[in-house]
């Protein structure tokens, strides 16, 4: 309703000045929430921005455990503050104000009998740690392992926008190599992996999109991508699911092929360990530290109507196409060609209605790689030098190589319209 621009300047000063208001605590809940709902406003934005004190003001007011309504009302003032990347600034980059900002974010994630106040907090968090600056501050305070903690209890909650809000923030503390670290490093390590693996399979899309993509940065660490595979078959259950979604298979595909690449070295190092007999029963369970992919692929198998090596098969194989976007086909020829490694991969493979269409996707991969990598003068006796074969090239050669081994598999490509293009 503030048409003229001096008088919004008038009211977002005055309501900076009444953040600090000592006496009646709703007299500062109030102006927190009304500058809250003038920040919906990009003008209104702007001035806040321009006024340093606002934002120490809510800073100050944040912290208050005294009086949580209030600071509840700040953490929502600062959540909408913080919706573009200026305000992220304004607020991460004050090393004054940024300490106490995060103190109070993790004071009001900790609280569970306001249930206004721990939304309001955990969509500030979100908003903040997805600029870089935010981040790195949170990632540097002492109140981070605490931040964390509360996270992870709130991946298990009710409340749809307080998922959203959670597996949000998470996803962008462990997009950056610090970020996993911490993580890493954090005692509910274990129980934060779990609960984002629960998540891959939620009814609310945006939370299961960030889920997976939280997911899929953890398993960019070999020691996060071990801790997935510790999560059992219901980590490659969850990503099967989030294959057959458009806005996440990029990143369910590029999680799976780094949970089954954890899975093949507990496999290769549990055969050197028993083969070497060079330590204990405890040695080599601390050793391994992960499940293999025989172990893996066993979740599941009673009760479900169909296994699960199949269930992924059915996802990856529209996946495998040069139709599709280059990092979700890469991923999915990757997958694909690994579980095929395991009996119930090629068998699910070779038994269900999909092997036509699996054949005509690496028929178009090999395709379309080969000719990015033949030179202009033509094909030559041998590979050019300085241009390895890429790890998409291989997988798809070796995914074709492991079908027609077997005498069904061979028959269905010398039957294949692309035969032709596949010996090309």
């Amino acid at each position: 309703p503030l048409v003229q621009p001096r008088h919004s300047a008038l009211a977002v000063r005055g309501l900076g000045q009444l953040l600090r208001w000592e006496g009646d605590g709703n007299v500062a809940k109030d102006a927190a929430n009304t500058l809250k709902n003038l920040m919906r406003s990009d003008e209104c934005r702007r001035l806040v921005i321009s006024r340093p004190e606002i934002a120490k003001g809510l800073s100050l007011l944040v912290t208050l455990p005294a009086r949580p309504p209030a600071a509840a009302a700040a953490a929502g003032a600062l959540c909408n503050l913080m919706s573009t990347e200026e305000g992220r600034l304004a607020v991460a980059d004050n090393l004054e104000d940024c300490p106490r900002v995060v103190r109070g974010l993790r004071v009001l994630l900790g609280g569970a009998d306001d249930t206004l106040a721990v939304q309001m907090a955990a969509a500030a968090t979100r908003n903040f740690v997805s600029c870089e600056v935010g981040r790195q501050r949170m990632l540097s305070s002492p109140d981070c392992d605490g931040l964390i903690a509360s996270l992870t209890t709130h991946l298990g909650a009710s409340d749809s926008l307080l998922l959203r809000s959670t597996a949000g923030s998470l996803k962008e503390i462990l997009s950056v190599a610090s970020g996993r670290t911490t993580v890493l490093q954090h005692p509910m390590a274990p129980q934060l992996a779990s609960g984002l693996i629960a998540l891959l399979c939620h009814d609310d899309p945006d939370a299961s999109r960030s889920a997976a993509a939280a997911v899929c940065f953890l398993g960019r660490s070999v020691d996060g991508a071990r801790l997935l595979t510790r999560c059992d078959g219901e980590v490659l259950a969850g990503l099967a699911a989030r294959l057959q979604d458009g806005g996440s298979a990029r990143h369910a595909g590029e999680a799976l092929c780094q949970v089954l690449r954890a899975a093949e070295a507990a496999a290769a190092a549990s055969s050197s360990a028993i083969t070497s007999l060079s330590c204990s029963l405890d040695g080599l369970s601390v050793g391994v530290g992960g499940r293999t992919l025989e172990e893996l692929l066993q979740y599941g198998e009673c009760g479900q109507p169909l296994p699960l090596v199949w269930q992924l098969v059915a996802a990856l194989a529209p996946l495998v196409s040069s139709q599709q976007p280059p990092d979700a086909s890469r991923h999915a020829t990757v997958a694909l060609s690994m579980l095929m490694t395991t009996q119930g991969g090629i068998g699910a493979v070779m038994s269900q209605g999909q092997l036509s269409e699996i054949v005509s996707g690496l028929a178009g991969v090999l395709s379309a790689h080969s000719a990015a990598q033949v030179p202009a003068g033509g094909a030559q006796d041998s590979p050019p030098q300085g241009k390895p074969m890429s790890d998409v090239l291989r997988a798809a050669a070796l995914s074709l190589c492991r079908i027609v081994e077997v005498p069904h598999g061979l028959h269905a490509v010398l039957r294949h319209p692309t035969c032709h293009s596949v010996v090309d």
